[in-house]
């Protein structure tokens, strides 16, 4: 803390050491003090503190276009984060690649207007890959949409969803053993009458007769 004295003209003469600071209670227009202005001794003189430093020497202006703010950024191009372990499951930015791995199943979701019975009834109830209900690998998941004037749509299954599961390729027969417990009119609908009665007498299978069959589907099919 400086010492304090009335006027500038009571400061020490003597003993001194640099650095000693004093703090001038009165104006002093001789010295251009003014009142409450601190001064040090430099070693050879007082140097009054008081005053303002000229920083325009100082001043950079920074451009600042293209940075965004911490608080609600808005941007643009194709900005791009680290991608997170699948599973992690925190307030962490999820990249479109985190979300494509944890992303692996579909489901087929009836339209709330479906006007008829159709293939779309098949794969929304149908559990062709032992994964449950309208399930499907997003590799086999049906054409959307399946027919003219579709409105079903896909909803995302996500890892944590099918643990414990295991998935089964067995499409043919899944599909089968669904079709064998519908009424005869929807099979009809979805096989068609000839193509049924091929299918019952056990002539085809239902993959080759069933009416707007997705491609994806039957290329799995020829895989397995």
């Amino acid at each position: 803390m400086p010492c304090g004295t009335d006027n500038y003209s009571e400061l020490p003469t003597t003993a001194q050491i640099a650095g000693d600071m004093y703090n001038i209670k009165n104006a002093g227009a001789a010295n251009g003090v003014k009142v409450g202005d601190n001064v040090v001794w430099n070693g050879e003189s007082w140097d009054n503190l008081s005053g303002f430093m000229d920083m325009s020497e100082y001043t950079k202006t920074v451009d600042l276009t293209g940075y965004v703010r911490l608080a609600s950024p808005a941007f643009t191009g194709k900005p791009t984060a680290p991608t997170a372990n699948t599973g992690t499951g925190t307030t962490q930015v999820a990249t479109t690649e985190f979300v494509d791995n944890s992303l692996h199943h579909i489901k087929w979701k009836l339209g709330s207007r479906h006007p008829a019975e159709d293939i779309c009834g098949m794969y929304a109830n149908a559990d062709l890959y032992g994964l449950g209900k309208g399930v499907f690998p997003k590799d086999a998941a049906p054409v959307n949409p399946a027919h003219p004037h579709c409105l079903c749509h896909y909803a995302p299954v996500y890892r944590s969803e099918l643990e414990g599961k295991k998935q089964s390729d067995n499409v043919e027969e899944n599909g089968r053993a669904w079709l064998e417990k519908q009424p005869l009119h929807i099979r009809q609908a979805i096989l068609g009458v000839k193509g049924e009665q091929e299918w019952k007498a056990g002539r085809v299978g239902w993959m080759e007769k069933a009416r707007n069959l997705s491609i994806s589907i039957q290329q799995n099919k020829e895989a397995a």
